[in-house]
């Protein structure tokens, strides 16, 4: 991942921590794969219709329109980001029940998951 994504995807995620009702957030994965490798060197945050602190929800028809896009010669759509942040002191590093449905059914190689929490 660059550095600048990763950069990206964080202050994304930072964004929907700090808001007064936190929200969970997330966005596409521009990059290119070799094999089972894969680089992203571009994230592009996506506003969902819907979400809240415990989801981030897409229309999938849109979200793929979206993501193709915004496709380039070199940087290709590979997978997507969303975030978990943090509820009465926890947040979960692991997919719900929903995340790992979702990627089941990608047709991306890449699923990235953010977690937000206060450590002060």
């Amino acid at each position: 991942m660059s550095r600048k994504a990763a950069e990206d995807i964080i202050r994304h995620a930072m964004k929907g921590y700090e808001i007064t009702y936190k929200r969970e957030v997330g966005g596409h994965l521009f990059g290119y794969g070799e094999g089972k490798v894969f680089y992203v060197g571009k994230v592009v945050p996506y506003n969902a219709a819907r979400g809240s602190r415990t989801s981030w929800c897409v229309d999938p028809y849109s979200f793929a329109r979206k993501g193709l896009r915004l496709e380039t010669r070199r940087l290709k759509w590979i997978g997507a980001y969303h975030s978990h942040v943090e509820i009465r002191g926890t947040a979960s590093t692991g997919q719900s029940r929903e995340d790992t449905f979702a990627q089941i059914f990608s047709e991306h190689a890449v699923e990235i998951i953010i977690r937000v929490t206060n450590t002060g």
